[in-house]
């Protein structure tokens, strides 16, 4: 009898295992069927906004050098 319950736990971890291993090959390819341009999109999205805040950094720094003087000097 306990050798019989000992061979049930190692089918069902054995299964489970299969099972996970085999579901989560598919799930990773899952997304790829609906279209890799929008997740493409997501990067570029964010290098826009990244380039417009760092030009926006640059002009900042060019138009107020004194106030950058007074604000470091002042602590």
């Amino acid at each position: 009898m306990a050798m019989n319950m000992r061979w049930h736990k190692f089918l069902v971890v054995v299964s489970s295992t299969l099972l996970l291993t085999v579901s989560q090959s598919f799930w990773l390819n899952f997304p790829s069927m609906f279209g890799e341009a929008v997740v493409a999109q997501i990067p570029d999205a964010r290098k826009q906004v990244a380039d417009r805040l760092f030009q926006q950094g640059i002009k900042q720094l060019q138009t107020s050098p004194r106030k950058r003087l007074s604000t470091t000097s002042s602590r």
